[in-house]
């Protein structure tokens, strides 16, 4: 537990009890006054919630593909109207995966992208559109590696496939530097 951050607490007076939980392991501290407590370590991998950042100018959109994402468990889902809201969002959230519009006003889903891989590598970008082919957008998708494009025509279907295969993706990853 030395270089991991904890993440959040419980506490339990009556039982003098203390659960603690890191990003990868949860531990149980027990112990009555007097007596010196006990460290029990209740599981490794624990799993936290993932979290989504969801960029689209139009509300409706952000709504529908909002309650879409919700339906999954362990996945909190946040939002954003620009790009430019999106990359402050970026920095208060950390989130794993941010599904971006490409058409947008004040920043574009292009220039957020960039943004994102130039800042927070480690975030995964899935582009939206409805502008744009999926011939276009694999060239655009090639400039940020690990990124998806998905038609908004589509999303119902392909949407949480994609941020599956990412996340995976990201997983590897971190288990490969680890």
């Amino acid at each position: 537990m030395k270089s991991s951050r904890i993440r959040s607490f419980l506490y339990f007076a009556r039982g003098m009890c203390l659960i603690a939980q890191t990003d990868r392991i949860a531990y149980l501290y027990c112990g009555t006054a007097g007596l010196s407590p006990r460290l029990v370590c209740l599981g490794r991998d624990v799993q936290k919630p993932l979290k989504i950042l969801v960029v689209d100018d139009q509300e409706f959109v952000r709504r529908s593909l909002h309650s879409l994402l919700a339906e999954q468990a362990h996945w909190q889902i946040y939002e954003a109207e620009n790009g430019k809201v999106a990359l402050e969002r970026i920095r208060e959230i950390e989130p794993d995966v941010v599904v971006l519009d490409i058409v947008m006003p004040e920043m574009s889903g292009i220039e957020a992208a960039y943004e994102i891989s130039q800042h927070t590598p480690q975030t995964k970008v899935i582009l939206i559109s409805s502008h744009y082919t999926p011939e276009e957008t694999a060239i655009l998708g090639r400039l940020f590696s690990d990124s998806a494009f998905i038609q908004k025509s589509e999303a119902g279907k392909e949407l949480v496939p994609a941020i599956t295969r990412l996340l995976r993706i990201k997983r590897r990853t971190r288990a490969a530097k680890a």
